[in-house]
């Protein structure tokens, strides 16, 4: 029996079961930013901006758009996915790290 090609065969299903699982738990959607803010309104025709340059398209226009909180909702929103993708992603790779790490140490502690 080949232990290393069975853990990494866990690993990979485990990895799939996570990457599933956080994708069904992101995909809910985020919860508003500002409820007195109402962006939901003022960009109904027009695609969130997510940078500066978009807030000052969106400000020019829809007149309600005030740039600053434009940027910083837009700052706030590219951190939430970014904080999406951590969660998806960082967890199987520390895992596949710390078994490869592991396997390292009992290796060598077989060789002597």
């Amino acid at each position: 029996m080949n232990i290393r090609r069975g853990l990494f065969r866990v690993w990979l299903v485990l990895t799939v079961v996570w990457v599933v699982a956080a994708i069904l738990v992101q995909s809910r959607p985020p919860p508003p930013f500002n409820p007195n803010i109402p962006y939901e309104e003022w960009f109904a025709d027009l695609p969130i901006p997510r940078t500066r340059s978009g807030c000052e398209e969106a400000a020019k226009k829809e007149p309600r758009v005030v740039i600053g909180t434009c940027v910083e909702y837009a700052h706030a929103q590219n951190w939430r996915d970014a904080e999406k993708v951590i969660w998806v992603v960082v967890p199987p790779i520390l895992l596949l790290i710390f078994g490869v790490s592991v396997s390292w140490i009992r290796r060598g502690f077989a060789a002597s």
